[in-house]
């Protein structure tokens, strides 16, 4: 991997404790490496995902005036040709393959998902070729208040992999692992030790 655009670098804790979002140890290793450029933090992500799925060259978002983020990131400024309000342009995201994961996938191959749903459809919409992981498949996709429904059209394949979302949850499906997420921040620490989790959990993992 020579160049990585992130949201963010940290794992959100939600233990009795309290505490604050961490960076993980293992990423800022990794990306002290001289051979991985890290990019720039892009809290913009969800415009540039929009703007890659509706083809469009770049999305645009009230973000970053008055802050020193723009100096942080890949950004433009462009005045609005309707209110001359200046916005920050960023430019828009195609990934070749997009990998989401998703609740059900019918036997037609769409897919439905629901609960906190991020830029999961724009990233599907967005990519050249896509993979959704589904929790399970079924016969017909029953709609349910609020959900998504990406059609079979846009998606290039699907794959059951029930807890897919694990350590973070699936509505209707599991909660999140707290504990788990809560082990990560010293596993993350320890080279060694993040080479048993990355084996266990990563490379040597099989579908429960």
């Amino acid at each position: 991997m020579q160049d990585r655009i992130r949201t963010s670098s940290g794992i959100e804790h939600s233990d009795v404790a309290g505490r604050h979002t961490l960076a993980s140890s293992a990423y800022l290793q990794a990306a002290a490496q001289p051979e991985l450029k890290a990019g720039a933090v892009r809290p913009g992500m969800a415009a540039a995902y929009a703007a890659g799925a509706a083809n469009l060259p770049f999305g645009v978002l009230r973000g970053y005036a008055g802050t020193d983020l723009a100096a942080r990131t890949r950004l433009a400024w462009v005045d609005c040709p309707f209110t001359g309000e200046r916005l920050a342009a960023v430019r828009a995201i195609r990934p070749d393959v997009g990998i989401v994961h998703a609740q059900q996938a019918d036997r037609r191959g769409n897919v439905q998902l629901w609960g906190i749903s991020g830029v999961q459809k724009e990233a599907v919409l967005a990519s050249a070729r896509s993979i959704v992981t589904v929790e399970e498949l079924v016969d017909e996709l029953v709609q349910r208040p609020g959900s998504i429904v990406i059609p079979t059209w846009t998606i290039t394949a699907v794959a059951v992999a029930p807890g897919g979302a694990h350590p973070s949850y699936a509505h209707g499906y599991y909660d999140r692992d707290n504990a788990f997420y809560v082990a990560w921040d010293e596993i993350s620490r320890d080279r060694e030790r993040f080479g048993g989790w990355l084996a266990d959990n990563v490379l040597g993992a099989v579908p429960a």
